[in-house]
């Protein structure tokens, strides 16, 4: 399937209309091959498929993580959001994957969650988190939910107070330091 898609990339547009109504196993080695090969607009694909058929969530989710180690940022909102709301999930299988995939996307937004699953009562899911709070943050803090919850409220002071003067002078093409 990867080096038929990589051949023929209008083949994403066909499959995706027919992806669930196949076998599962095959629908599974096509989502699989989309992480592998894909780009932007496989990422957009993949995010609509979230929730059509919860047997694939994980491996689209993982999928959708391959992807966003690659893609130049930003990214679409709404792949961000439909992986975020994946970190509520019931099952820790598909959480572990949402936190990894919103490390890979690099979602902000995705942070309080992440520390919340700091105390998740599943060792995968608390190793992702913290994985994910290091790649988006490109610091450590470890486990200490209390440190990165102090980390996430000084860099939200910072952006509020200090960033928009920044930008502002950033933006200044007057200004001789440009």
């Amino acid at each position: 399937i990867e080096r038929i898609l990589l051949r023929d990339p209008a083949g994403f547009l066909t499959a995706e209309r027919n992806l669930f109504a196949s076998r599962p196993v095959a629908a599974g080695a096509f989502v699989r091959a989309l992480g592998t090969v894909g780009g932007a607009e496989e990422l957009a694909t993949l995010a609509r498929l979230l929730d059509f058929s919860s047997e694939h969530d994980t491996v689209v989710i993982a999928s959708v993580g391959q992807i966003g180690r690659r893609v130049l940022r930003p990214l679409a909102r709404s792949v961000l959001d439909r992986v975020r709301g994946f970190l509520a999930a019931d099952d820790p299988q598909v959480v572990r994957e949402a936190a990894l995939a919103c490390g890979y996307l690099e979602d902000y937004e995705a942070l309080d969650r992440l520390i919340d699953h700091l105390g998740h009562d599943d060792d995968s899911v608390r190793t992702m988190s913290r994985w994910a709070l290091g790649k988006i943050s490109g610091t450590s803090f470890g486990a200490d939910a209390d440190a990165w919850r102090s980390w996430v409220e000084a860099e939200t002071a910072w952006f509020e107070n200090q960033a928009p003067a920044l930008l502002g002078v950033l933006e200044d093409t007057d200004d001789p330091a440009r």
